[in-house]
């Protein structure tokens, strides 16, 4: 009913107040018009009256004619008086109703006395006052010719009240109006409202859903179509609930049946959520013997391929050789990173949280990595901040797999340049540090795309067939799993052409054992000045970073030419105690004899010692050159332990460090002997014997069995100091013979039990151990691991036998680079001992390499004659370079010296556009060589010489 009274009140609003307002309007119109009527009717009088005095005063008139004149003014309509005024407006005659002293008085006051026609009303009385024409004053007859003005009072009442009867009759209409307005506004409301109200009340009964009755209305009613929609619609609207009751109880039964088939299916892949798990079981176990069975023939491959090169070979058999055995590596990776991904995958990869030495894990990567960074001439550069402890807890063995991945996918992918590694503190707390790692590369660089799927497991950048670069695509999805759990995150920063960033992050713990320092070798170079070269300015940055960080002033040179000017410079204000010098006179070069130039300047002339940063290959080419001078040669990459020992050892720095462990080459080893006995047991033949003739290389005692029972029976008869046993065999396996044996040993005598197994698994640890093993070893074994283990178990054995081993001091590593001991014989012809050891012993691989170099000669020779008569020096220079290389790897130090100097003299005179001043005599000079090398070799059987020393 509101709604109703709102739209009456607009109704109202409506109708009411425009009419008001227009009858209003012309109320006011009409109004106006009928006072400007009046007032042109009474000006019309009172012109009339102004024309008849005028021309009545122009005449010449006497008393009678005043007297009718006077008569005819009054007998109009409205004249009251008629009277001559002289000029102070006194009445000198008059006629009609006598004027009153006061309307003399209003006269005085309010007429003017300047000459002009003046109508003045006042209490209902209008004064016409009409100076006559001066003109005929003087013709006039008395009185008229003593007045100055024309009189004529006349009643306004008549006026007046015609105006306001127009105005009774104006608001009589208007009311009249009204009121037929208000006649109208009802019944028009009885047409709008009362059907509205009618409507509404249907349309309430709708929608409490009693659709029964239909809204009725009269036949001439003005909303009958919109009833009758409205009365449609409802029908619609029942028939639609209907429809809608009927699909909700179909639909609720459709439900029940629904949950009957989900609980139904909730049962199935409950089942099928079994049978992925027993599948998944199925599938780690079919990988874990997978794993036992390809890991057995590549034990047997990769140990025998060690074990074959310690024989006579050719070089093409050595080549071969070398084949097979990266080859069986590389299979050996790729099922390591299956065998990983796989354990990530299920979860059941299990981090070790044992002591690591941060910067000996790096060391370790980049020693895996330097020879493919080397073979692409990229320099592989550390920077580790100073304040990072060294011993942390972790797993150094996954840490250094995540490095070695990105390490080498950042070498895969770099053509020129470095790659760098460093290595920043996150965050520290009392007993976790959080570090960042990150490996940055000049290389091609990765779009979006590539980074968003590129940590997806066998994913590679180029999938194409003709794809540059080999592997699974397991690599970064590892690192990913292996980051994860170590808590930490990984990532890339890279864009096309600009190299990449891998970066990522592991929260480490503190060894609370280890010595607490304020920052790792901080303060042991304090009052040391050094002086660094390097023409890479990330190069002698890292440099730099480690001897300053140790406390040492550096004074850093980029230019190799002004290494002498700047040394003296520096000389000035005190010693220089060390210089660090780059082996590469820029990016592209070196020149060994400007080393050996600056080398010797800073020896003799400033007393300094010296220490040469060079790759392998530039090592072996500078070392004859530098030999005798007081200098030494750091291979690349820089390892910051060994840097600090070579700084040390230069300047004779003695520090104590007893957290670093003894190198190999530093002081003695327990060696095994013959009275070690150790027991083998295998029952794969090819494993077993691969065992056995690495123990007998390393002088052991071994017996071999090839299953668990005979293994048992052996021991009751003989003692042993270490049983190596294999897991998986036929009938008694590995774990149940080693918990026989440990029933029957004896409380004072125990035998340490090491596992063989071919199973990359950590997991398998703790069940080798509660079976009572000691230790366990991954085939392939190495004779390095065999040492290990010997040493651990045997030396360091409180159960162990009674006969001494054989103590001897350790030869040096087999790794460790040689160089000629005898400077002095640079000018022998021959040298077949240092051929043989640039054969790395191999007397076959010597004897190939010198003859090579031999049947060259003569082409060589004649070249080298062409080439001089002819004028063409670089054509010169270059056969000379490959003779110089030939060189390097024969014993034939005076052929290699000549060659070494003339190719350096016609380099630089090339590079700089001169002439190799006496050429031709250091050419002859070298003919010379080359005829005496011919000369020698038909003099001698080169066969025979290898063979003796073979």
């Amino acid at each position: 009913m509101s709604r109703n009274r709102a739209i009456n009140t607009k109704l109202v609003q409506l109708i009411l107040i425009p009419c008001s307002f227009a009858l209003l309007g012309l109320a006011i119109l009409f109004y106006l018009l009928q006072s400007q009527f009046l007032q042109e009717r009474k000006e019309q009088h009172d012109n009339f009256l102004d024309t008849l005095l005028i021309n009545f005063a122009t005449q010449q008139h006497h008393a009678t004619s005043l007297e009718a004149f006077s008569d005819t003014i009054l007998s109009m309509e409205g004249s009251l008086s008629f009277a001559l005024l002289n000029n102070e407006l006194e009445p000198v005659w008059e006629r009609g109703i006598p004027l009153k002293p006061y309307q003399i008085d209003y006269l005085e006051q309010h007429v003017s006395n300047e000459i002009g026609r003046q109508n003045r009303c006042i209490e209902r009385k209008c004064y016409l006052i009409i100076p006559p024409p001066e003109a005929s004053l003087d013709a006039l007859t008395a009185p008229i010719a003593n007045a100055s003005f024309f009189l004529v009072v006349t009643d306004n009442l008549g006026h007046s009240l015609a105006r306001y009867q127009f105005l009774l009759a104006l608001v009589l209409g208007l009311a009249i109006c009204m009121v037929l307005a208000g006649i109208l506004l009802n019944q028009f409301k009885c047409k709008i409202i009362m059907p509205l109200e009618n409507i509404h009340s249907g349309i309430r009964e709708y929608i409490n859903g009693r659709y029964g009755k239909n809204i009725v209305v009269e036949q001439e009613d003005i909303y009958g179509d919109l009833v009758e929609d409205i009365n449609e619609l409802a029908t619609l609207q029942k028939t639609s609930q209907e429809d809608l009751q009927k699909n909700i109880d179909q639909s609720t039964s459709e439900l029940r049946e629904t949950l009957e088939t989900v609980e139904i299916q909730n049962i199935e892949l409950d089942i099928a959520r079994k049978t992925a798990l027993e599948s998944s079981r199925v599938k780690s176990e079919f990988l874990a013997n997978t794993s036992h069975e390809i890991r057995t023939p590549l034990n047997g491959i990769i140990g025998f391929s060690e074990l074959l090169k310690k024989t006579v070979m050719n070089s093409q058999q050595a080549e071969y050789l070398e084949t097979i055995d990266e080859s069986a590596k590389g299979l050996l990776t790729i099922i390591n990173d299956i065998l990983d991904f796989s354990r990530l995958e299920i979860g059941k990869l299990t981090l070790e949280y044992k002591p690591v030495r941060l910067r000996q894990v790096i060391e370790e990567s980049l020693r895996l990595q330097a020879p493919s960074a080397h073979e692409k001439k990229l320099r592989l550069l550390t920077i580790i901040d100073h304040d990072i402890p060294e011993h942390l807890l972790g797993d150094p063995l996954r840490l250094k797999q995540v490095l070695t991945n990105l390490l080498s996918n950042a070498i895969k992918f770099t053509n020129t340049g470095h790659i760098l590694i460093s290595v920043g503190k996150e965050d520290r707390a009392d007993n976790q540090i959080s570090l960042q790692f990150r490996i940055t590369d000049s290389g091609i660089g990765l779009n979006q795309a590539q980074q968003d799927k590129l940590f997806d497991a066998f994913t590679q950048l180029d999938s194409s067939e003709s794809r540059a670069h080999g592997g699974t695509g397991l690599g970064l999805a590892i690192a990913k799993g292996l980051v994860d759990r170590m808590h930490g995150q990984i990532g890339v920063d890279s864009e096309p052409g600009k190299g990449a960033t891998f970066w990522f992050s592991s929260t480490l713990g503190r060894n609370p054992n280890a010595a607490n320092t304020s920052g790792y070798l901080t303060g042991t170079l304090r009052n040391v000045r050094a002086m660094v070269y390097d023409c890479s300015s990330m190069s002698r940055t890292e440099i730099t970073h480690y001897m300053r960080g140790w406390g040492a002033e550096i004074n850093e040179i980029s230019r190799f030419e002004d290494i002498d000017e700047k040394t003296a410079y520096a000389c000035r204000s005190g010693q220089i105690h060390l210089a660090i010098v780059d082996a590469q006179v820029n990016d592209k070069t070196f020149d060994k004899l400007k080393l050996r130039k600056i080398i010797d300047v800073l020896n003799l002339d400033y007393s300094i010692p010296v220490i040469v940063l060079a790759s392998p290959s530039i090592q072996r080419l500078i070392e004859p050159a530098i030999t005798g001078t007081h200098s030494v040669i750091l291979q690349r990459p820089i390892l910051c332990n060994r840097l600090h020992q070579t700084v040390c050892e230069q300047l004779g720095i003695i520090i104590p460090d007893t957290e670093q462990e003894m190198a190999p080459s530093q002081g003695v080893v327990t060696e095994p002997n013959k009275q070690t006995r150790i027991l083998a047991v295998d029952d794969n033949p090819a494993n077993l014997r691969l065992v056995s003739e690495l123990l007998k290389d390393i002088d052991v005692d071994v017996t071999s069995v090839d299953n668990g029972a005979d293994a048992v029976k052996l021991c009751d008869s003989t003692s042993f100091d270490l049983i190596l046993m294999d897991i998986q065999m036929p009938g008694m396996d590995g774990i149940e013979a080693t918990k026989e044996l440990r029933k029957r040993e004896k409380p004072d005598h125990r035998t340490p039990v090491v596992a063989l197994t071919a199973h990359a698994a950590n997991e398998q640890k703790s069940k080798l151990l509660l079976a009572g093993m000691d230790d366990y070893l991954t085939k392939p074994v190495s004779e390095n691991e065999l040492r290990h283990i010997i040493d651990r178990w045997v030396s360091r054995n409180p159960y162990k036998r009674t006969e001494p081993p054989i103590i001897r001091a350790s030869t040096p590593s087999p790794d460790a680079e040689l160089i000629d001991n005898e400077p002095d014989e640079s000018e022998k012809l021959i040298n077949i001992q240092h051929s043989l050891e640039l054969a790395k012993n191999k007397p076959d691989l010597a004897r190939d390499m010198l003859n090579m170099l031999l049947d060259s000669l003569p082409v060589t020779r004649t070249n080298i004659e062409t080439y001089l008569s002819e004028g063409n020096h670089k054509e010169l220079q270059e056969t000379i370079h490959k003779l110089h290389g030939g060189c390097c790897y024969c014993g034939v130090p005076r052929l290699k010296k000549y060659s070494a100097e003339l190719d350096a003299k016609m380099q630089s005179a090339l590079e700089k556009d001169e002439v190799t001043p006496l050429l031709e005599e250091k050419v002859a000079h070298l003919l010379s060589v080359i005829n005496q090398q011919l000369e020698w070799q038909a003099s001698v059987e080169v066969e025979a010489l290898f063979s003796d020393e073979d």
